[in-house]
């Protein structure tokens, strides 16, 4: 048997997790809708990947994180156990330790004023992911399944059971009123600027772009005020344009942008200005 690598606190080294998340109560046999199902599955995987994001900014790791996610269902109440693998040797007990920290403040904050809030200590900082709008809406997916009192969600590492978290119908309220609360401190703006950059198309047929700013690895949703013919859209694609638009930002972030006008701008090269 290969021997198991520790760090130099003497840590387990590890790239392998398992979540159990059980689901129980009057709601649930064994099933589940489809549409609460799917919400919650992906809301699980982008906290998963949030949460991991967040841990590799922390550290330093200059690389892309990967994480592949597997799920596996049990029969009962309704259990499922996520696999989690990451690219990167991890101290095993970071992601099932944030995970149980960020349904802790929840809980263990409620009915307190915003500047009496307490952040539970784990192996990373939290602050910024408790105050993340994106984690409170996958956080309030995943609880949206408890409809009738007395169900409940239980979420465990299989490897390091002491890291669990239970939440009941009644902690549903919680997550709900987080995201309300953040989703009101939202600052928007609206502004007319010119931008520098190149269309993609995430679905020509449904009329979805993105626009990639010039200068950076940005790529924002786009909408055209007036409808533009499919013959234009293709040739302007990946082009460098000029645009004129109006932007949305939420909180400083660039959200969207409103095309009023287009125009194709070659990049200069040494022979335009010798000829």
């Amino acid at each position: 048997m290969s021997e198991r690598k520790i760090d130099l606190d003497k840590n387990f080294l590890s790239n392998k997790d398992e979540l159990e998340i059980i689901y129980d109560g009057p709601s649930f046999d064994g099933q589940m809708e489809i549409s609460r199902l799917t919400s919650q599955l992906k809301s699980t995987e982008h906290l998963i990947k949030e949460l991991v994001s967040e841990y590799y900014n922390q550290r330093g790791f200059k690389e892309e994180p990967e994480v592949n996610i597997y799920l596996k269902l049990k029969r009962g109440s309704f259990e499922e156990i996520i696999s989690i693998i990451l690219n990167k040797e991890i101290i095993q007990d970071v992601l099932s330790g944030c995970i149980t920290a960020l349904f802790t403040y929840y809980i263990m904050n409620r009915n307190k004023k915003k500047e009496e809030r307490q952040i539970p200590k784990t192996q990373i900082n939290i602050e910024n992911i408790v105050n993340n709008i994106k984690i409170a809406q996958y956080i309030k997916h995943l609880s949206d399944p408890l409809e009738k009192e007395g169900d409940k969600i239980k979420i465990v590492s299989k490897r390091n059971p002491q890291f669990n978290t239970e939440i009941s119908f009644d902690d549903k309220s919680l997550f709900r009123d987080r995201l309300t609360e953040l989703e009101s401190e939202i600052k928007i703006e609206y502004f007319e600027e010119e931008f520098f950059g190149k269309l993609r198309a995430v679905d020509l047929d449904k009329e979805k772009y993105r626009f990639s700013l010039e200068g950076g690895e940005t790529a924002v949703p786009v909408e055209f005020k007036d409808k533009i013919d499919s013959e234009v859209i293709r040739r302007i694609l990946d082009k460098r344009i000029k645009i004129k638009a109006v932007a949305t930002k939420k909180n400083d972030e660039l959200e969207m942008l409103k095309i009023l006008h287009f125009e194709e701008k070659k990049i200069k090269t040494l022979g335009d200005f010798k000829g």
